[in-house]
């Protein structure tokens, strides 16, 4: 798993240094709010969203899967990530949530 993050923070740091091969970026969470892990893969998902949207490009949040449940846990202001959350949606960043996987989940 640790591989996966690693991998993509290493292509965003490419795409980055290259001048942006592509001003749209996508951004899938998949991960559930029941562990550590989760809550770390959120907060990273929201993190990359508003950094890049903050540096002008378009990105769209995909809450796919176990994901699903973030998007109903972070509209709870005790939620520790609902500000992040709100300052996201503030910045205009498209949201998809998976209408299967969230009846699903």
């Amino acid at each position: 798993m640790r591989k996966k993050s690693l991998a993509l923070l290493i292509l965003l740091a490419f795409l980055l240094a290259c001048g942006g091969a592509s001003r749209k970026y996508l951004i899938i969470l998949q991960a559930g709010t029941e562990s550590h892990e989760g809550m770390a893969r959120a907060v990273h998902a929201l993190l990359y969203a508003t950094e890049l949207k903050e540096a002008g490009y378009e990105v769209t949040l995909i809450f796919d899967g176990a994901g699903t449940e973030w998007a109903k846990a972070l509209l709870d202001p005790e939620n520790k990530l609902h500000d992040a959350y709100v300052k996201l949606q503030g910045l205009g960043v498209t949201e998809i949530i998976c209408d299967f996987c969230s009846r699903a989940f």
